[in-house]
């Protein structure tokens, strides 16, 4: 709060403990960052159930016609492949079935956008011990920024 003339109406010692809850305050959001991919959330059981169920209809159905038999999975909260705990994760689930899909035939290419450079650089890894075969992208940054994605906003 402000008083008159623009100056701060808390003691020295409100402003310190202000400045210590809001240090606080991003230690424990900074924690949740760093800690969100390390074990499967609930929202990323419903992705991997969605993913496992309807990854080979919708790559049987919409290859067929397509040149090529050319099929894309995108995932534009990619996350880094697999958890701490070696658990897949939506992009070791989404080259797995990109390999399964091969035999239809199908040519699956899987294009993946994560925003933090270090779950991407992890990513990444699995993607080269895991995505033998699968053309695969993986991208830095939000998927608004991504091109195309932006324009159909």
């Amino acid at each position: 709060m402000s008083g008159a003339g623009g100056a701060s109406s808390r003691s020295p010692k409100m402003e310190a403990a202000s400045r210590s809850m809001g240090d606080s305050v991003h230690k424990v959001m900074q924690a949740g960052v760093n800690n969100f991919h390390k074990t499967k959330k609930s929202a990323a059981v419903l992705k991997h159930a969605i993913i496992n169920q309807y990854a080979t209809p919708f790559a049987s159905k919409t290859g067929s016609p397509s040149l090529n038999n050319r099929v894309a999975f995108i995932d534009g909260y990619a996350g880094p492949g697999r958890y701490e705990n070696g658990e897949e994760g939506s992009g070791a689930v989404l080259l797995r079935k990109a390999k399964e899909l091969a035999r239809l035939p199908r040519q699956v290419e899987c294009h993946f956008v994560e925003e933090d450079p270090e779950i991407a650089a992890r990513l990444r890894e699995v993607a080269n011990v895991e995505g033998n075969g699968v053309t695969c992208t993986i991208n830095d940054g939000d998927i608004s920024t991504q091109s195309g994605v932006a324009k159909l906003r």
